[in-house]
């Protein structure tokens, strides 16, 4: 079919024009509450127990956040861009980060494995701080974020209790369970997590 070879090679040329890769057009979209929670699954590896009901939760996760499933405000659809974060939406985006970022043991919701997340341990175990939060930053984008910020991050990270100087040492099981958790917590409230 002529006109079906005309269209593809159309959508060929632009998808693979430069203006596609360019610098703005790269995180130039905030994520839709569904790209949001469902794009952090992916990313996560997250499992959904088969006796959970959690995928009909799902609809009421992204609800919370401003966006109900195959139900928009009018036929023009939903609101997009910065009305996903408003003042409301960003902080049910910071409570649904923390929930997914904690979700452990048989019991709950989602699970998943910061092991896992991280990859190949012969490699991650030997990361010292800022090689891990690199190595997350680069996990859940690759994420782009002021100098300050990563140094922020790292400081989190080499906290102990009470926010005074600890150690940060990635054999140690709780510092992975506990550590990383927190660390993709944070990450995933940052506003260059809420964009792509």
């Amino acid at each position: 079919n002529v006109f079906a070879e005309d269209v593809a090679s159309k959508l060929e040329a632009m998808f693979q024009h430069d203006a596609f890769f360019s610098d703005s057009a790269k995180n130039a979209r905030i994520k839709s509450p569904i790209e949001f929670y469902v794009g952090s699954l992916k990313l996560l590896g997250a499992d959904l127990p088969e006796k959970n009901d959690e995928w009909s939760q799902a609809g009421t996760k992204t609800r919370d956040l401003g966006q109900s499933i195959f139900d928009p405000p009018s036929v023009f659809g939903w609101d997009e861009g910065m009305p996903w974060v408003e003042t409301r939406g960003m902080l049910e985006r910071l409570r649904l980060a923390d929930e997914i970022a904690t979700s452990r043991g048989k019991d709950a919701l989602m699970t998943w494995s910061p092991e896992k997340f991280l990859g190949k341990p012969a490699k991650w175990q030997k990361l010292d701080a800022a090689g891990c939060v690199d190595l997350v930053l680069s996990k859940l984008g690759p994420l782009v974020v002021a100098t300050t910020t990563r140094d922020t991050l790292i400081t989190y990270l080499t906290a102990g209790p009470g926010g005074l100087p600890g150690t940060f040492d990635l054999h140690d099981k709780d510092v992975v369970d506990e550590k990383v958790r927190g660390l993709l917590a944070i990450v995933m409230a940052l506003p260059e997590y809420q964009r792509h």
